[in-house]
């Protein structure tokens, strides 16, 4: 098993993915990709599928092409399916080239399997979906294979999984040099992610049941074998910090870089970025669009067929709608009326039930059609939603990058002026840190230290340049007293003196310390130091927290809650309790009902204070009659591997 080095990973102009590269100890491994984008309505069978698959997948392999098959599934985002080829050379151009010219042997055996299809490579948003599922999926396992393995899938393993609600990520490799077995059959070399123990037990049940082999007890890896295998899984993001994408604030430590070298910054890559994902949006509102017409010639069909004296009429007169919708709610309209007529005339002169019958067939497909136009116009308007959006993101990052621009001049303008001065009775690093902190007003160590090792301040983590400004009388350092998770980290803010030796210094104004505006709102520095930590720990599990919050009304009450955190386009507020106790938290309880609906996300820095707040809520929740769920992050609880923060969920 070969170590991985380094990957590359090359997108073409119109930012669909051209190759990944994997460079190994002996050489190149080069992967092209293809993902399905439309498929016909006669080939969607299961059976029918899965079988002509299998048959190309084996010509494909008969005529010398290594095979990889790629499945992401995420809940709510269905599953991305790739296939591609592969080819390793000691020579990285001759590696891409041979895994390019598999993939067409493999995508000319797709077309002549299933005509009329269309495959091309993956754009940026099946990248992403597949990268999520990396990222989501920490867990991996071997899978079980042998040479009764006829299909290269099922799909009851991906809609199993997702039914689950766990998202998976399975490779399957079909390489040259291995036995066929009885009758050609394939031999694999198979790996998944999953983002759990659970997920993986039920993963091994599926995948057992699907291609019938002998069940087994989840295989136990330790972890350096479990990240060994972990890195054998096609990735679709660099190894190294160079990679693309990489985020805006990188690109501003690099520009800076590049300017302490006298070089010009680099490109903005989120721009790129941006610009692919707003052709991919073009490109499926032009495939909505194309929907449209399809289901508006269908309609126009129907028209003919049933109702083709209105419809000669309405067109003679120009009345005609334009809109599939407006189609749609014609034929039911005039359908309608002539099975009224009918029903009418048969009630009369006892007409034949079976035209009757046919109408009202005719009626319901109508009604589809109607269902169908008014889907697609939705799903025109959610993508056309979704253009706007990126055009806005468009904007934003411009003026990011004018920002940036501006920035820069800055420095090029005070950095000449701040080395002719000289550093003083202050090291370098000191001076850096009186830097970062004057420009940031940042509470705590860890950010600071982590910016300065970014820039290259610090060679290693130290204490030393903040122990140095305590002793000049430039920053003032506060330990809150007991009540927290380990080492209490110190709370920093530069004092009078020391924002006076960053204006001489530095020549602008410093920014308002974050622990004066976080102790003007909360109680304590202990309950400061409470609500940083829970920041912390949110936007560890994705969200984006905001540490000061504006004061809400809702209901005639002015509420201002501690935190609020923001993750998929939803915003909960979270309360950091150290007590819980008193007639006034239940008021705090009522509040928090109002802001989340039915939830109550509180963090406590240990089990005394979690056990006050259930019961807390418990007695709340009686007196007044109402229903919540409560949400709990017990700090001294909370483990590396959780998948979520909250440690404790009760509904009351």
């Amino acid at each position: 098993m070969e170590d991985l080095l380094d990957l590359e990973v090359r997108y073409d102009d119109e930012g669909r993915l051209h190759h990944l590269a994997f460079r190994l100890p002996s050489g190149w491994r080069a992967v092209a990709l293809m993902a399905l984008r439309r498929l016909p309505a006669s080939s969607r069978d299961p059976s029918v599928r899965l079988e002509r698959t299998r048959q190309v997948l084996r010509g494909a392999w008969a005529a010398g092409v290594d095979l990889v098959v790629l499945h992401a599934g995420r809940p709510g985002r269905g599953v991305a399916q790739l296939y591609g080829a592969m080819a390793f050379h000691p020579d990285r151009g001759e590696a891409i080239r041979r895994a390019r010219e598999g993939l067409a042997v493999l995508r000319a055996g797709m077309a002549a399997a299933f005509p009329q299809s269309r495959w091309e490579p993956p754009d940026l948003e099946g990248v992403e979906h597949i990268r999520r599922a990396f990222e989501d999926c920490p867990r991996a396992v071997p899978l079980a294979v042998g040479p009764g393995m006829e299909r290269p899938w099922s799909d009851g393993v991906g809609r199993g999984m997702l039914a689950l609600g766990r998202p998976f990520l399975v490779q399957l490799l079909l390489l040259r040099g291995k036995p066929r077995g009885p009758e050609g059959a394939f031999f694999l070399e198979a790996r998944a992610l999953v983002p759990d123990l659970e997920a993986r037990r039920a993963l091994l049940g599926l995948w057992a049941q699907a291609f019938r082999v002998p069940p087994a007890p989840p295989p136990f890896l330790s972890p350096e074998a479990e990240a060994r295998l972990r890195r054998l899984v096609l990735r679709f993001e660099p190894l190294g910090v160079g990679g693309v994408p990489f985020p805006i604030r990188a690109f501003l430590l690099r520009a800076i870089g590049c300017l302490r070298r006298r070089k010009e910054p680099p490109a903005d890559p989120e721009l790129l970025l941006l610009r692919w994902q707003l052709e991919a949006a073009r490109a499926l509102q032009g495939r909505a669009e194309e929907a449209a017409r399809e289901a508006m010639a269908a309609l126009h069909q129907a028209c003919r067929a049933l109702i083709p004296a209105a419809y000669d009429e309405a067109r003679a007169g120009g009345r005609l709608p334009s809109t599939p919708a407006e189609l749609a709610a014609f034929l039911a309209e005039r359908v309608s009326a002539c099975l009224a007529d009918l029903e009418r005339r048969a009630f009369q002169a006892k007409a034949d039930s079976a035209g009757i019958e046919r109408l009202r067939e005719a009626a319901q497909e109508a009604q589809r059609w109607k269902e169908k136009a008014e889907t697609l116009e939705g799903e025109k308007a959610l993508l056309e939603a979704r253009l706007r959006t990126k055009e806005d993101e468009i904007q934003r990052l411009r003026e990011e990058a004018e920002a940036l621009r501006r920035l820069l001049s800055e420095v090029r303008r005070i950095e000449p002026a701040s080395s002719s001065a000289g550093s003083g009775d202050l090291s370098p690093e000191a001076l850096a840190a009186l830097r970062v902190l004057g420009e940031t007003g940042w509470p705590l160590r860890k950010p600071v230290m982590e910016r300065l090792l970014q820039e290259g301040a610090l060679g290693r983590e130290s204490v030393r340049p903040f122990q140095e400004l305590e002793a000049a009388g430039l920053l003032e350092q506060r330990k809150p007293r007991g009540g927290s998770v380990g080492n209490t980290p110190y709370l920093l803010r530069l004092t009078e003196r020391g924002r006076e030796e960053f204006r001489r210094r530095f020549g602008r104004e410093p920014a308002e310390p974050l622990l004066d505006r976080l102790l003007a709102c909360h109680k304590s520095e202990e309950h400061v130091w409470l609500n940083l930590k829970a920041a912390e720990v949110l936007e560890r599990f994705g969200f984006s927290v905001d540490l000061l919050p504006p004061v809400l009304r809702v209901e005639g009450r002015e509420i201002a809650p501690d935190l609020a955190a923001s993750r998929d386009g939803k915003t909960i507020y979270v309360e950091c309790e150290r007590t819980a106790k008193g007639e006034e938290i239940f008021r705090k309880w009522e509040n928090m009902l109002l802001l989340n609906g039915d939830a109550l996300y509180v963090f406590v820095p240990d089990t005394k204070i979690q056990s006050a707040v259930v019961s807390s809520v418990g007695m709340w929740t009686y007196r007044s009659r109402r229903k919540a769920r409560l949400y709990v992050c017990n700090l001294a609880k909370l483990s590396e591997e959780a998948a979520e923060p909250w440690t404790l969920a009760k509904s009351f």
